[in-house]
């Protein structure tokens, strides 16, 4: 079975629609929120990169901000589960109407490998003490996105995954530039991006991993 094909069979409420009209990429249906103005998603074929990066990085420790209904996390909590290694997932979400609705879909899915918290990520971050992640997974406001990475990016360990959800291109406007920060941390070869052109962008990056040389060799 498929990714997708396993989270139809633990949630039946769950049905598949068009992302978009005339669009032959496929969602989660976001009808449980029709309260909400404009609630998004992760696509078929989004959720099943993200479950594949999950299962062939194997990381122990994922965050995640934007929880959202819950669609990514559940690919997340899935490839965990299917990992064996005991892997959890720490997912943020402010509304609390909406927190409570995705907490409730991962127990009636068996997910216990989620944790779901119901706050800003600002605060979540100013609390922050000794935690390393190995792989994160960002999907809040667009333009708190890139500060999210550069906030986290001494917490994520050498070699881990950071994803960013509807990016196309680094430059993408919506995201209001690409801080300097970040440009020096890619131009030093610390953190390394490769683009999927998905039906939203997926950008995955990469930390540097210790004694990885090659940043060395391009940058002499």
């Amino acid at each position: 079975m498929t990714p997708t094909e396993k989270l139809l069979a633990l949630d039946p409420t769950k049905k598949l629609v068009p992302v978009s009209q005339g669009s032959r990429e496929k969602q989660f249906s976001h009808s449980d929120l029709q309260h909400m103005n404009d609630p998004t998603g992760i696509s078929v074929e989004e959720g099943d990169l993200l479950y594949g990066l999950i299962r062939t990085t194997k990381p122990m420790n994922v965050l995640e901000t934007g929880t959202n209904i819950g669609v990514s996390a559940s690919f997340i909590a899935l490839a965990l589960k299917d990992n064996g290694q005991g892997g959890k997932l720490t997912t943020i979400e402010h509304d609390g109407t909406v927190a409570n609705k995705a907490r409730d879909k991962f127990n009636k899915m068996g997910f216990d490998n989620v944790t779901v918290l119901n706050m800003s990520t600002h605060t979540y971050f100013a609390g922050l003490t000794n935690e390393k992640f190995d792989f994160l997974w960002l999907d809040t406001e667009l333009k708190e996105r890139y500060q999210e990475l550069l906030t986290l990016f001494p917490r994520v360990v050498p070699g881990g995954i950071i994803c960013i959800h509807d990016l196309w291109c680094l430059e993408f406007d919506w995201f209001g530039g690409v801080p300097e920060a970040m440009k020096e941390l890619i131009r030093k070869g610390d953190l390394r991006a490769l683009t999927f052109q998905t039906e939203h962008g997926v950008t995955v990056f990469q930390k540097r991993r210790e004694n990885d040389h090659l940043a060395d060799i391009t940058n002499s």
